[in-house]
């Protein structure tokens, strides 16, 4: 058996072993299968009212979780939005790969004055809270429209 697989064998065995990891493992995959199959999992559109008489309906029978003010049902508009939840969060990750692993690379490969700026140009980003950043980058779109 060569050392990759050797390494496989035994991430799996610690993660079967791992009471906790097992379980948000298990959520992870069935968060994923109500997002894909919301469209199945739910006869309402989750941006139409269904009838318009039944705004503010509580959890019951036909609607789960209640309406909202509209009369849509909001099991359906969990379900439909856990797919874009997931999606922003795969894109943030994806994005962030992009930039990051050519950038530490680089870092790594050259050092010097190139790592001393993109360091702290790192830890400029790193100590600005992320409410101050968001507010930041939204007036900045604001003043660009």
């Amino acid at each position: 058996m060569s050392g990759a697989d050797q390494t496989k064998s035994r991430f799996w065995s610690r993660f079967l072993r791992n009471r906790f990891s097992l379980a948000g493992g298990v959520y992870l995959v069935l968060l994923m299968m109500v997002a894909a199959g919301a469209r199945f999992l739910t006869p309402h559109d989750p941006n139409v009212a269904t009838r318009f008489q039944d705004f503010l309906f509580p959890p019951f029978g036909e609607y789960v979780l209640g309406t909202d003010l509209v009369g849509r049902d909001i099991l359906t508009r969990l379900l439909y939005g856990a797919r874009y939840a997931l999606f922003a969060g795969a894109e943030a990750v994806l994005i962030a790969l992009v930039i990051g692993v050519p950038l530490g690379l680089a870092i790594g490969y050259f050092r010097g004055w190139l790592d001393r700026i993109v360091m702290r140009l790192v830890e400029t980003v790193v100590a600005i809270p992320a409410v101050v950043m968001a507010m930041a980058i939204i007036e900045l779109i604001a003043l660009g429209s």
